[in-house]
């Protein structure tokens, strides 16, 4: 007698896709260890779309397919009053109160009735969730699951980075640019998470960061263990041989603040003194650029690309990829991409943060605009140096962040609960 494939649900807040941003690329890892082990079900929140969505088990599917869930549901009332009030400091004391963070505004006991009824009658043994805000909605779904009579799962929750310090390090970064508002109701978005985090972890059987540092320092902090998952990406048998020309590439979703600030600074500090000693280019890719930012791209010698659905080309082309990020929490899965596909990397030590990478070993890493311009200026005089180091990086991801590892070790953590 065949014994029946036990039942999962997935809950994220972005569809997992091999070719995403960096979430997307986390959740798809997450995604196929859970289908391997599992009929596993994705539900899809409503954080970057306006309904809830699902994806059945398919066991031929490569990646999920959605569908729309039918039905109303109630985002917080309270969170649409306060976003209502007029007086920035008013607003900002009224969120301060609320408690949560602004994530979880569509995340309602309300939505999670109608996943529930959505849901009715799968009987999941495994719930996982991605991201620190997603973790009361779980929660609640699971209630309402048990109030149908369904069995009572074993959970899991993916942190990915520590919400709550990335916050913190943004409030700073708003401080320092003098935008007194969004930096306290930044300090606020901190302060919820915090409590969120602390709140909810213990209800859950495994709970998961991507890195070291982030999982020793949410450990300290919830005194609740955290393993470490790493970020990881395909990589191919053999890095690319060496690209001996001028062309720079950067790539990175632009409506992500991190990413945004940092082409800024890569712009308008660092693109100048990389021009007055180099005939370098560089392509720009980034969904969602600002007005901003699109004008900031017009600089002699920069190319913007908003929407690009096959990467490889450019990066078969680039002497380099630069990962000029100032601020952040997690592992940059772009620096991790471009190792892989045997591209140099010239990054920040935030860019690098989580990483093992070591500068003049694996990439450059440099945090002024003359010591960052420099950096590309010698790599790209330097095409032997480029290679040692991008075979480097190449081998060091292969070893240690390749995602058929990964998928194989994250396969039988979950074999655990089946």
């Amino acid at each position: 007698m065949v014994t029946p494939v036990p039942k999962c649900l997935f809950i994220s807040p972005i569809a997992p896709d091999p070719n995403g941003n960096g979430l997307a690329q986390r959740a798809f890892m997450f995604w196929r260890a859970l289908h391997r082990v599992f009929q596993t079900d994705v539900l899809l929140v409503p954080i970057a779309q306006a309904k809830p969505q699902l994806a059945r088990h398919d066991e031929a599917a490569t990646k999920p397919a959605f569908e729309t869930i039918d039905g109303d549901f109630a985002p917080s009332t309270h969170f649409d009053l306060i976003r209502r009030i007029e007086d920035p400091k008013q607003r900002c004391a009224a969120f301060a109160a609320y408690g949560l963070p602004s994530l979880c505004a569509n995340l309602t006991d309300d939505l999670a009735r109608l996943c529930a009824a959505t849901l009715r009658g799968q009987n999941y043994l495994h719930v996982h969730a991605m991201r620190s805000y997603c973790a009361p909605f779980v929660r609640s779904l699971v209630r309402q699951l048990d109030d149908k009579g369904q069995t009572n799962p074993t959970l899991t929750l993916d942190l990915d980075e520590d919400d709550a310090r990335f916050n913190t390090d943004l409030a700073r970064h708003f401080e320092a640019r003098g935008e007194t508002e969004n930096a306290k109701w930044t300090a606020c978005e901190a302060r919820a998470f915090k409590t969120l985090i602390a709140a909810n972890v213990a209800s859950f059987d495994r709970v998961f960061a991507s890195s070291d540092k982030e999982a020793e320092l949410l450990s300290r902090d919830t005194g609740t263990g955290f393993e470490t998952v790493v970020n990881s990406v395909f990589v191919p048998t053999a890095p690319k041989s060496d690209q001996n020309g001028e062309e720079l590439l950067f790539v990175g979703s632009l409506n992500y603040l991190p990413n945004a600030d940092g082409l800024e600074w890569f712009i308008q500090n660092v693109w100048p003194r990389v021009q007055s000693f180099t005939n370098a280019n560089i392509t720009i890719v980034g969904q969602s650029p600002s007005k901003h930012l699109r004008k900031l791209a017009q600089a002699p010698g920069m190319n913007l690309l908003s929407d690009v659905a096959d990467l490889r080309p450019l990066y078969e082309r680039a002497a380099i990829a630069v990962v000029p990020l100032r601020l952040g929490a997690g592992t940059r899965i772009k620096i991790l991409e471009s190792a892989a596909l045997g591209v140099p990397v010239v990054t920040t030590a935030i860019g690098a943060e989580g990483l093992e990478f070591a500068d003049g070993e694996h990439c450059w890493i440099a945090n002024s605009p003359t010591a960052f311009a420099k950096s590309i200026c010698e790599a790209l005089a330097q095409p032997a140096e480029r290679m040692r180091r991008a075979n480097n990086a190449w081998q060091f991801v292969n070893r240690l962040h390749n995602i058929n590892t990964a998928v194989d070790r994250l396969s039988g953590i979950f074999t655990q609960f089946r």
